[in-house]
């Protein structure tokens, strides 16, 4: 997904390149919104939180990471990170 969202294609206004990516963000946050909103309903997780938001907020965090670890030439430790990253975002959501 980094290599699409900084693609050439996308600065040069490819709508079809556009349109593609945008669908493929919204399906996978609609899968990680059914995710959280089954989660919200056994008591996994808090009430409290926007299902969309939580959704994006994963993403986001997802793809600053992979982000991170390509500028880095691929040497950050991204399994290390990764890991470090979702506790902390279990954390937060966890009931």
């Amino acid at each position: 997904m980094p290599r699409l969202v900084f693609s050439e294609e996308v600065h040069l206004n490819n709508e079809e390149v556009l349109r593609g990516l945008l669908e493929t963000i919204s399906s996978y946050a609609a899968s990680l919104e059914n995710i959280i909103i089954r989660g919200k309903k056994d008591g996994s997780i808090k009430q409290s939180l926007d299902a969309n938001a939580t959704a994006l907020t994963f993403i986001g965090m997802v793809q600053v990471t992979i982000l991170r670890w390509a500028l880095s030439g691929f040497s950050l430790p991204i399994s290390d990170e990764g890991l470090t990253l979702w506790n902390n975002f279990e954390a937060c959501i966890r009931a």
